[in-house]
């Protein structure tokens, strides 16, 4: 840096001298508080003296430097006193802005940068993966990378010097070199196998450690099977001899979680429909199927997890719902129920009749369609059984007879006589 400055005429104080006679004389203290620097000084013994100051600092020097400059007037013009004028120059030198030296860590391994020289420090990335620094307006910020980078930190606070930034480069140490697992979603019991593609290095050997080990056949090879029964989440980490860095990933096994048909096997009145009710995996494609496949569908929808199924002939027919997904191709799950569908009976019996007292008759109860039905006669007092379709009846009063023939889902009618 250089600094010029004027010395101050001779002076009889505390008035300025303005004395065209005055014989000024300039010197400094440079040589002991600032060794390096120069100073000179032109029209010595005039009365306006000028002095040149020179320096520039070296690596290693910084603070606060004075400079002490002293004039002297030596015409001693009367009374004959000598006068001298000092002025001291503070002269700060900020040193430059440095950086930590350059490092190598693992990827993924914080590090710590630091800034030095200046003050209010901006730290930005200038190549490599953005958005790794803890912060950007602090003096030590932390970064971490799993690729090489490179930072820059600028000191606002000395932004009039030419040294008030720097740049420091966090570069990646070898780690085990792998392809990201992709999640699984698979069915219960069917095997998969985790493939991490190692790519091995000559004269390095790996060790691969899975957790947790359930389900695995095993759990320290590169490429173990997994036959899951339920969802889990695995972490592989990938240690190699002469290498601190390790490698690290994770997989999710998602296993489908199937189905179940909630509604029991059941009896119902021709004509009658059932509201399925099934709780299950919605990922699965699922269709219905019937045992007997006369007539139409008797699905409001065959796709749906919960049909009104309405069948449209008596008898018992199983149903079955089958689950399907692209990642299960030979493990279809599937699940069924019954539907007992019963005839709506209709009882015919003979007509009114006049009997004497004592005698007896047979009652005939004719019954379309023909099914297993169960009878009841009422009142059954004057029968030889209530629970039969020809019962004997004895007339010992006038007695109106009402015969019910029902199924075991409720499908019944009466007929009086």
């Amino acid at each position: 840096m250089v600094s010029r400055w004027w010395a101050a005429r001779c002076k009889d104080a505390p008035a300025r001298s303005t004395n065209p006679n005055a014989v000024l004389i300039g010197e400094d203290n440079h040589i002991a508080s600032i060794p390096a620097a120069t100073t000179s000084y032109a029209n010595q013994k005039t009365d306006s003296v000028r002095g040149t100051f020179s320096w520039t600092p070296g690596a290693n020097q910084s603070g606060l430097f004075n400079l002490s400059v002293t004039v002297r007037d030596s015409t001693c013009d009367p009374p004959g006193i000598m006068y001298s004028y000092v002025h001291t120059i503070p002269i700060f030198i900020w040193p430059a802005t440095k950086a930590n030296n350059d490092t190598s860590v693992c990827p993924g391994q914080p590090v710590q940068l630091n800034a030095s020289g200046g003050g209010n420090y901006l730290w930005s990335t200038i190549a490599g993966p953005a958005n790794t620094l803890s912060c950007t307006n602090c003096p030590a910020p932390l970064a971490t990378t799993y690729g090489t980078a490179s930072y820059r930190v600028f000191s606002q606070q000395t932004a009039f010097c030419d040294k008030n930034a720097d740049t420091v480069v966090v570069t990646m140490l070898p780690s085990p070199t792998f392809t990201p697992l992709t999640d699984i979603l698979t069915c219960p019991g069917i095997p998969s196998t985790f493939d991490l593609q190692l790519q091995p290095i000559t004269g390095v050997t790996y060790n691969v450690t899975w957790s947790p080990g359930t389900y695995l056949n095993n759990p320290n090879i590169e490429s173990p099977t997994v036959t899951p029964q339920g969802d889990m989440t695995y972490f592989v980490q990938i240690g190699a001899t002469n290498n601190t860095c390790k490698g690290f990933d994770t997989v999710v096994v998602d296993v489908l979680d199937g189905f179940k048909i909630n509604t029991p096997d059941t009896a119902i009145c021709h004509g009658q429909g059932v509201k399925v009710s099934v709780t299950g995996d919605t990922r699965y494609t699922y269709s219905w199927e019937r045992s007997s496949q006369l007539g139409s569908s008797p699905f409001s929808d065959p796709t749906s997890m919960t049909p009104t199924i309405t069948p449209q002939f008596t008898g018992k027919v199983t149903y079955t719902l089958t689950g399907k997904h692209v990642n299960c191709p030979n493990d279809d799950s599937s699940a069924s129920f019954d539907i007992d569908v019963q005839p709506n009976p209709t009882v015919t019996l003979q007509d009114d009749a006049s009997m004497c007292h004592g005698d007896t008759m047979q009652l005939l109860a004719q019954v379309t369609p023909v099914y297993n039905y169960s009878y009841n006669w009422s009142p059954g007092t004057s029968l030889t059984a209530s629970n039969i379709p020809n019962p004997i009846f004895k007339a010992l009063g006038t007695t109106t007879l009402k015969a019910t023939v029902s199924t075991s889902a409720g499908c019944k009618d009466e007929e009086e006589i």
